[in-house]
């Protein structure tokens, strides 16, 4: 977690004591399913930081995932084209390496299952942190209006948030994305272009 990103969660966390409740229940909403030791860690670092703050707070991973991008993910962790080089013993070292995603995977604290924002709710989050990662590239298969707040009942903020390849610019930003931004509490994004589309 660098400086910058330090200073605006040290700014939720002043937020989250105004919620003045001893023991909080803190959801975090990201791509925390994905075949990728960056994802695992920026989950991994967030939850650590949150915990240092509120040792008592009960800390957890939205377990909300977008199928078609777990699908995807999975798929293109496991390919093999022998025409670029692939090779048995890379497809061998990929499967080491998918075991031991799994196993770090496995050991971060989860909810249950949940498929719409009607199971969050139902939950009873004191308060949900959407980040990090491209949580908000509406481009991209991963696309939720879940991770812009919509239908989510309880407080919620963002945190390192990223637009990925999607730009204010852009002529197919869903209806309900300035809806979502606006029901953020507070809103911290990791590059200018998702400030960009946050300011449109």
């Amino acid at each position: 977690m660098n400086e910058a990103n330090k200073l605006l969660f040290y700014k939720y966390i002043k937020y989250i004591k105004n919620l003045e409740k001893e023991l909080m229940k803190i959801g975090i909403l990201t791509h925390h399913y994905v075949k990728n030791f960056g994802a695992y860690m920026q989950a991994t670092a967030l939850i650590s930081v949150i915990r240092e703050n509120y040792p008592d707070a009960d800390v957890e991973l939205i377990d909300y995932r977008v199928a078609i991008h777990e699908k995807l993910n999975t798929r293109h962790f496991f390919g093999f084209k022998p025409q670029r080089g692939d090779s048995i013993d890379g497809f061998i070292q990929k499967i080491r390496l998918y075991s031991t995603h799994k196993k770090y995977e496995n050991g971060l604290p989860r909810s249950k299952r949940v498929l719409v924002a009607d199971d969050i709710n139902a939950l009873h989050y004191d308060i949900i942190i959407i980040g990090s990662d491209e949580v908000w590239n509406f481009n991209d298969i991963a696309y939720s209006p879940l991770k812009f707040g919509i239908g989510i009942e309880c407080p919620h903020i963002s945190y390192s948030a990223s637009a990925g390849g999607s730009t204010a610019l852009d002529t197919n930003i869903p209806l309900e994305l300035k809806k979502g931004i606006r029901s953020f509490q507070d809103i911290a994004v990791r590059d200018e272009k998702t400030e960009e589309l946050v300011m449109a």
